[in-house]
């Protein structure tokens, strides 16, 4: 009974986040945290190579990528969309 329950509820949240990311502004927002919370950057700064600093940047790349996952997007293809446009544009198509 409780499996039912967490399946349910489940759906409900990705209907929810579809519901946000679908919109005009939610596509914007999620365009922001792609290119903010270093989605395409590696999460181990070479320079300072501090495991703090690795965690916390993964950390914020993996809760992009649970939210696209989420929306069911295909990651490959936002990557690709993401390197072959101008560094500052943000019209990646969701």
């Amino acid at each position: 009974m409780s499996n039912k329950k967490e399946v349910s509820g489940h759906s409900a949240t990705i209907a929810e986040y579809q519901q946000v990311f679908d919109s005009e502004s939610g596509k914007k927002v999620l365009r922001h945290l792609m290119r903010n919370c270093g989605m395409m950057q590696p999460s181990l700064d070479m320079k300072d190579c501090n495991p703090y600093a690795t965690a916390f940047n993964e950390g914020r790349r993996a809760v992009v990528i649970e939210i696209l996952q989420k929306l069911r997007i295909d990651l490959k293809r936002v990557e690709t969309e993401i390197m072959e446009q101008p560094e500052g544009d943000d019209d990646v198509i969701i």
